[in-house]
């Protein structure tokens, strides 16, 4: 079995010398759910919505139960992400998304069952 995966969706920088970036969150906690592993940089913004999906379907495809989804970034790349992944990932049956939780100071898991066939129209 593979180690478990934390993905972050869009990465979110800050600009701290001409040629230097650094990550705008300490996601260093998000460890202890699995290796991080980062799908979109920074300039997504440009980057058309066709484009957007295919990186992330191609990012997502082996996506399974014991992975997460990290709630950081743009909220726009989250909403795609999770359609992404109920049209084209068939490896999971619970979303489990990691949300920062600022009282514990910890990231905090929430799950999502798959969406029934029956129900799922569109």
């Amino acid at each position: 079995m593979k180690n478990p995966r934390v993905f972050i969706i869009h990465r979110a920088v800050i600009q701290i010398g001409v040629d230097l970036v650094a990550d705008k969150h300490d996601l260093s906690p998000a460890k202890n759910w699995g290796i991080l592993q980062y799908i979109l940089e920074q300039d997504v913004v440009n980057q058309s919505s066709d484009s957007i999906m295919f990186n992330l379907k191609d990012a997502l495809e082996d996506f399974t139960d014991a992975d997460a989804l990290l709630c950081t970034g743009d909220p726009m790349m989250l909403v795609i992400a999770g359609i992404v992944l109920e049209r084209y990932c068939l490896n999971w049956n619970s979303l489990r998304i990691l949300k920062w939780d600022k009282y514990t100071r910890n990231y905090r898991p929430y799950y999502i069952g798959r969406i029934p066939v029956a129900l799922n129209v569109g």
